[in-house]
């Protein structure tokens, strides 16, 4: 019994071990590509443009940008102030007046990442869109495209990644670690929700 309970105990250390190892390296790895920017917009043309509102500055400027560009036909921006009137948000924003009446609607019910993806995906479905250009913060990319995903797993995304982070020496800075540590938890923690999605027998992906 003892030695059952030995080899018990140096497996469940092992096991422990490996699993931080493995958490470390994940780590690195999500931090790394988001200070690059990474994934990369490829440039290409879209059905609709997707602001997610929230920590770090310049995306919905950014989201305009690309919709003068005329990368797509219309922008979502969500997550806005339900306090906010349209006006109110288009003069702090300091958004083309032309573009915001014409082109431009604006999500109030998303409280957070989970919130914006459920928002985006009632707003494609109105819309028939299948292509969308996903505009947040570079730190916030990756739990976005894992949100959307499993919001819409039927549709491609084109990441855009607003940059607020040194890509040469982003671990060297105590405020981007801190940023980076605390979202990367819940990088972890959203694709664990998934997973256990697509082992759920009774999801069917369906929307």
């Amino acid at each position: 019994m003892p030695k059952l309970i030995r080899k018990t105990a140096d497996f469940i250390a092992h096991a422990i071990l490996a699993a931080a190892a493995a958490l470390a390296i994940g780590f690195f790895v999500y931090a790394d590509a988001a200070a690059q920017g990474k994934p990369d917009d490829n440039g290409e043309a879209a059905d609709g443009i997707l602001v997610l509102t929230g920590d770090g500055a310049g995306r919905v400027t950014e989201g305009f940008k690309l919709l003068q560009q005329g990368r797509a036909g219309r922008l979502l921006i969500s997550g806005v102030n339900p306090q906010a009137t349209d006006r109110e948000f288009m003069l702090a924003q300091n958004a083309p007046p032309a573009l915001f009446r014409c082109c431009t609607d604006i999500g109030r019910e998303a409280t957070d990442t989970i919130g914006n993806a459920k928002e985006a995906a009632q707003w494609a479905k109105e819309h028939d869109f299948n292509r969308i250009i996903v505009v947040t913060s570079d730190f916030h990319m990756a739990r976005s495209l894992t949100e959307l995903r499993m919001a819409m797993p039927k549709a491609d995304f084109i990441p855009h990644s607003v940059r607020t982070l040194n890509s040469s020496d982003w671990w060297r800075n105590r405020r981007s670690l801190r940023r980076l540590g605390v979202e990367y938890v819940k990088v972890v923690a959203v694709n664990v929700r998934a997973f256990g999605d697509w082992l759920n027998p009774f999801n069917d992906g369906q929307e």
